[in-house]
Protein backbone atom coordinates (compact mmCIF):
# COMPACT_ATOMS: atom_id res chain seq x y z
CA UNK A 1 0.00 0.00 0.00
CA UNK A 2 2.68 2.66 0.83
CA UNK A 3 4.64 1.75 -2.30
CA UNK A 4 1.06 2.06 -4.16
CA UNK A 5 0.79 5.56 -2.61
CA UNK A 6 4.38 6.57 -3.66
CA UNK A 7 4.07 5.41 -6.74
CA UNK A 8 0.67 7.39 -7.84
CA UNK A 9 2.82 10.49 -8.00
CA UNK A 10 5.23 8.82 -10.18
CA UNK A 11 2.37 7.74 -12.47
CA UNK A 12 0.81 11.08 -12.87
CA UNK A 13 4.19 12.53 -13.43
CA UNK A 14 5.13 9.71 -16.07
CA UNK A 15 1.48 10.65 -17.75
CA UNK A 16 2.07 14.10 -18.02
CA UNK A 17 5.33 13.53 -19.76
CA UNK A 18 4.24 11.38 -22.19
CA UNK A 19 1.30 13.62 -23.07
CA UNK A 20 3.97 16.63 -23.51
CA UNK A 21 5.77 13.74 -25.49
CA UNK A 22 3.00 13.29 -28.16
CA UNK A 23 2.25 17.25 -28.42
CA UNK A 24 6.15 18.16 -29.02
CA UNK A 25 6.19 14.62 -31.73
CA UNK A 26 3.27 16.03 -33.37
CA UNK A 27 4.44 19.65 -33.73
CA UNK A 28 8.26 18.06 -35.14
CA UNK A 29 5.83 15.95 -37.32
CA UNK A 30 4.09 19.39 -38.63
CA UNK A 31 7.36 21.20 -38.93
CA UNK A 32 8.85 18.47 -40.55
CA UNK A 33 5.95 18.46 -42.96
CA UNK A 34 6.25 22.66 -43.59
CA UNK A 35 10.02 21.54 -44.55
CA UNK A 36 9.35 19.17 -46.75
CA UNK A 37 7.22 21.25 -48.64
CA UNK A 38 9.54 24.43 -48.64
CA UNK A 39 12.07 22.16 -49.93
CA UNK A 40 9.57 20.94 -53.29
CA UNK A 41 9.20 25.13 -53.75
CA UNK A 42 13.05 25.40 -53.66
CA UNK A 43 13.20 22.98 -56.20
CA UNK A 44 10.49 23.86 -58.59
CA UNK A 45 12.11 27.79 -58.29
CA UNK A 46 14.96 26.70 -59.31
CA UNK A 47 13.82 24.84 -62.41
CA UNK A 48 11.79 27.91 -63.15
CA UNK A 49 14.58 30.01 -63.04
CA UNK A 50 16.97 27.82 -65.01
CA UNK A 51 14.41 27.89 -67.69
CA UNK A 52 14.23 31.81 -67.74
CA UNK A 53 18.17 31.72 -68.06
CA UNK A 54 18.34 29.32 -71.04
CA UNK A 55 15.35 31.41 -73.26
CA UNK A 56 17.33 34.45 -72.42
CA UNK A 57 20.69 33.00 -73.33
CA UNK A 58 18.52 32.04 -76.30
CA UNK A 59 17.13 35.22 -77.13
CA UNK A 60 20.50 36.87 -76.61
CA UNK A 61 22.00 34.68 -79.48
CA UNK A 62 19.35 35.28 -81.64
CA UNK A 63 19.84 38.98 -81.60
CA UNK A 64 23.22 38.67 -81.45
CA UNK A 65 22.69 36.41 -85.01
CA UNK A 66 20.92 39.69 -86.37
CA UNK A 67 22.43 41.36 -89.57
CA UNK A 68 24.23 44.79 -88.39
CA UNK A 69 22.67 46.46 -91.37
CA UNK A 70 19.00 45.50 -90.20
CA UNK A 71 19.53 46.89 -86.72
CA UNK A 72 20.61 50.55 -88.21
CA UNK A 73 18.31 50.28 -91.08
CA UNK A 74 15.71 52.64 -87.86
CA UNK A 75 18.42 54.55 -87.31
CA UNK A 76 17.25 57.53 -89.79
CA UNK A 77 14.98 58.28 -87.32
CA UNK A 78 17.50 59.86 -85.19
CA UNK A 79 18.65 62.59 -87.71
CA UNK A 80 15.03 63.53 -88.02
CA UNK A 81 14.33 63.86 -84.16
CA UNK A 82 17.58 65.88 -83.55
CA UNK A 83 16.02 69.07 -85.37
CA UNK A 84 12.98 68.64 -83.31
CA UNK A 85 14.38 68.40 -80.14
CA UNK A 86 16.45 71.58 -80.86
CA UNK A 87 13.28 73.47 -82.08
CA UNK A 88 11.45 72.19 -78.84
CA UNK A 89 14.31 73.70 -76.67
CA UNK A 90 14.29 77.10 -78.71
CA UNK A 91 10.44 77.19 -77.78
CA UNK A 92 10.96 76.12 -74.43
CA UNK A 93 13.28 79.11 -73.63
CA UNK A 94 11.48 81.66 -75.50
CA UNK A 95 8.32 80.40 -73.73
CA UNK A 96 10.11 80.35 -69.92
CA UNK A 97 11.75 84.34 -70.56
CA UNK A 98 8.36 85.29 -71.65
CA UNK A 99 6.59 83.57 -68.38
CA UNK A 100 9.74 85.19 -66.74
CA UNK A 101 9.61 88.45 -67.57
CA UNK A 102 5.23 88.65 -67.52
CA UNK A 103 6.08 87.67 -63.75
CA UNK A 104 8.63 90.15 -63.11
CA UNK A 105 6.23 93.02 -64.91
CA UNK A 106 3.20 91.62 -62.96
CA UNK A 107 4.37 93.55 -59.94
CA UNK A 108 3.49 96.94 -60.52
CA UNK A 109 -0.11 95.72 -62.21
CA UNK A 110 -0.63 94.62 -58.93
CA UNK A 111 -0.06 97.42 -56.98
CA UNK A 112 -2.17 99.47 -59.23
CA UNK A 113 -4.85 96.70 -59.34
CA UNK A 114 -5.00 97.04 -55.21
CA UNK A 115 -4.57 100.52 -55.07
CA UNK A 116 -7.68 100.30 -57.23
CA UNK A 117 -9.30 97.94 -55.51
CA UNK A 118 -9.01 99.92 -51.96
CA UNK A 119 -9.96 103.45 -53.50
CA UNK A 120 -13.16 105.02 -51.62
CA UNK A 121 -14.49 106.19 -54.52
CA UNK A 122 -14.90 103.50 -57.04
CA UNK A 123 -16.18 104.61 -61.18
CA UNK A 124 -17.95 103.21 -63.45
CA UNK A 125 -19.19 103.71 -66.86
CA UNK A 126 -20.86 106.72 -67.69
CA UNK A 127 -20.01 108.28 -64.20
CA UNK A 128 -22.15 106.11 -61.70
CA UNK A 129 -21.04 103.40 -59.51
CA UNK A 130 -18.75 100.36 -60.39
CA UNK A 131 -21.59 97.89 -60.40
CA UNK A 132 -23.62 99.92 -62.55
CA UNK A 133 -22.19 100.01 -65.75
CA UNK A 134 -23.95 101.27 -68.83
CA UNK A 135 -24.51 98.63 -72.12
CA UNK A 136 -22.99 100.59 -75.25
CA UNK A 137 -25.73 99.44 -77.44
CA UNK A 138 -28.51 101.45 -75.09
CA UNK A 139 -29.59 104.50 -76.98
CA UNK A 140 -28.40 106.53 -73.45
CA UNK A 141 -24.79 105.68 -74.22
CA UNK A 142 -22.11 108.32 -75.07
CA UNK A 143 -21.18 108.67 -78.90
CA UNK A 144 -17.48 107.75 -78.65
CA UNK A 145 -15.66 110.18 -81.81
CA UNK A 146 -11.74 110.90 -82.40
CA UNK A 147 -12.27 114.39 -80.59
CA UNK A 148 -13.13 113.13 -77.45
CA UNK A 149 -9.65 111.04 -76.77
CA UNK A 150 -8.64 111.37 -73.46
CA UNK A 151 -4.80 110.73 -72.18
CA UNK A 152 -5.21 108.44 -68.65
CA UNK A 153 -2.07 108.62 -66.35
CA UNK A 154 -1.81 104.80 -66.10
CA UNK A 155 -3.60 102.27 -69.00
CA UNK A 156 -4.26 99.56 -66.52
CA UNK A 157 -6.49 102.18 -64.31
CA UNK A 158 -10.24 100.85 -65.11
CA UNK A 159 -11.25 104.35 -66.76
CA UNK A 160 -9.02 104.19 -69.53
CA UNK A 161 -11.43 101.29 -70.38
CA UNK A 162 -14.80 102.54 -70.13
CA UNK A 163 -15.34 104.37 -73.01
CA UNK A 164 -13.84 101.84 -75.26
CA UNK A 165 -16.83 99.78 -77.86
CA UNK A 166 -17.25 96.40 -76.58
CA UNK A 167 -16.97 93.88 -79.30
CA UNK A 168 -17.55 90.07 -77.23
Amino acid sequence: MRLKKQLVPLVEEFSNRRIELDSIEGALQEKKSKLEQFGQDIIESTNNLNELRTSLTKEQHAVDKLDKTSLTSSSPEIPFLLPMFLLSLLGNIVVGGQLITNVFSEGNRRSDTVAQLISATPKGAGGGEAGGRMDWASPQAPEVTASQEERFESIYAPEGYYNLPRYF
